[in-house]
């Protein structure tokens, strides 16, 4: 592969949700997840931080919801960038009320903000995180 853990030698590894209900989000969660796996270190390069993110769409799902383990904070700088950012996604982007509008996006890590003492943050499950 022109692209994989052994030339590009991560430090982290964030992925989507292993429970989101797009087919193709879980098959990718999980060969990430499967590539991180522990294995001697002269075996293979070891990804210290292994995580996977929550999009607000990912609580439509008929599976029990992972709970969120890692919280890292945001600015307001770092939400405006988010948001322009998931605007150029225009075949993925809705308009509010849906959970894929940049509003959903925005509410979610004022939520987790809340969870964490904050004012936004993004919230993540740790499989691994190595300090």
């Amino acid at each position: 592969s022109k692209v994989s853990i052994e030339k590009v030698k991560p430090t982290i590894v964030a992925f989507t949700s292993p429970q989101s209900y797009n087919q193709d989000h879980r098959i990718a969660a999980f060969a990430a997840h499967a590539s991180c796996r522990p294995a001697l270190r002269r075996a293979k390069h070891f990804v210290e931080t292994v995580v996977s993110y929550e999009e607000a769409v990912d609580q439509w799902t008929l599976e029990n919801n992972v709970e969120v383990n890692l919280f890292v904070s945001l600015n307001k700088t770092e939400i405006d960038a988010k948001v322009k950012s998931l605007k150029l996604y225009k075949s993925q982007l809705r308009p509010a009320p849906n959970l894929r509008s940049a509003q959903a996006m925005v509410t979610l890590a004022k939520l987790r903000g809340l969870q964490s003492g904050t004012n936004f943050a993004e919230a993540f499950v740790s499989y691994r995180n190595l300090i």
